[in-house]
């Protein structure tokens, strides 16, 4: 389990999945990707207590709540999920299981994949270890 890979996926839906069950969250998450949220809902509601368990976790996630696309906060969230799953062998396990079904469902793009939140068109994608693009030497 890839707890960068994790906290990336998760990031943009934290406002909402902590609301979660909320009319207002439901309707934010019905407007994501298919099957983006419920994969999101079942990580996070695996996650929580966890991070509940962490005071320095739970705030993690707050900062990171209030802004998505912050380095500092993702990587502090992070680190605080690291130890969460060092100390949980189930944590880990379940969260794997999770992540798996996801990637399975096309909800996150695994490794080496490339994921798209809308659609590509007259673009390259490039994917692989060590690319360049343009004229070789």
């Amino acid at each position: 389990m890839d707890p960068t890979a994790l906290i990336a996926f998760l990031a943009p839906c934290l406002a909402l999945l902590e609301r979660a069950g909320t009319s207002t969250a439901e309707r934010g998450g019905a407007a994501l990707a298919d099957g983006l949220w419920e994969h999101a809902r079942r990580l996070w509601a695996r996650l929580r207590p966890a991070v509940q368990d962490r005071p320095a976790a739970e705030e993690a996630v707050h900062e990171l709540a209030e802004r998505p696309d912050d380095e500092g906060a993702r990587a502090v969230l992070v680190w605080q999920l690291q130890k969460a799953l060092e100390a949980d062998p189930t944590l880990t396990a379940d969260l794997g299981r999770l992540w798996g079904a996801a990637c399975q469902a096309g909800a996150v793009a695994g490794a080496g994949g490339v994921a798209v939140g809308g659609s590509i068109s007259a673009s390259t994608v490039v994917v692989g270890d060590h690319n360049r693009l343009g004229p070789q030497p």
